[in-house]
């Protein structure tokens, strides 16, 4: 499980809460969390083609950032996964052009990502990322390659003054703000 003693970087404040701020092995579906950026899609490669070498049934699904995608790394484990012919691999890139440190484009440039991914041999699917039907459609697309939806969002949405404000990276809420969270997300049908 992962815990932490930084008040400042966990998501609940509290010392030694599981819940940090990012995807952690605290639930069973999640069986690989990464601190860093990039590790996610190397340990999906591997756990894809461990099942492939196995006979094992199942799809090994991945979630990115579009910052991520900047790291060495997953441009190996996109490589190794097309030699592969890895089918069973689905990587979602949660494309909302905004890293850590600003503007993804002016961090690291790598767009078009759709078509650098298609170079690379896998399949590729744009969607709406905060269209669910969009999000099933594309999850259940049956591809003899590995399968990248790339899933254009708007950081902080649906709420008006978290939209698309990179402030929201890392930033707590503060009482107010959580409050006027809640009051937006109940009164609103996205």
């Amino acid at each position: 499980m992962g815990k932490t003693l930084c008040k400042k970087c966990n998501g609940t404040g509290k010392i030694w809460s599981k819940w940090i701020g990012l995807a952690e092995p605290v639930h069973p579906d999640i069986v690989f969390g990464t601190g860093s950026m990039g590790g996610g899609l190397p340990a999906g490669v591997g756990f894809a083609l461990a099942k492939k070498w196995r006979k094992e049934k199942g799809i090994i699904y991945v979630i990115e950032s579009d910052g991520g995608m900047q790291v060495g790394q997953t441009w190996e484990a996109i490589q190794i996964a097309a030699q592969h012919k890895l089918n069973n691999l689905v990587l979602i890139v949660d494309d909302n052009s905004l890293q850590a440190m600003g503007e993804t484009k002016k961090i690291l440039n790598i767009q078009p990502l759709d078509k650098k991914l298609k170079i690379f041999g896998w399949s590729v699917r744009k969607i709406k990322g905060h269209n669910f039907e969009q999000i099933e459609k594309a999850i259940s697309v049956k591809s003899k390659k590995p399968l990248a939806i790339i899933a254009k969002t708007v950081k902080g949405y649906p709420i008006s003054f978290m939209k698309g404000n990179n402030l929201y990276h890392y930033k707590k809420l503060s009482k107010k703000e959580y409050l006027d969270a809640l009051k937006e997300l109940n009164g609103k049908n996205y």
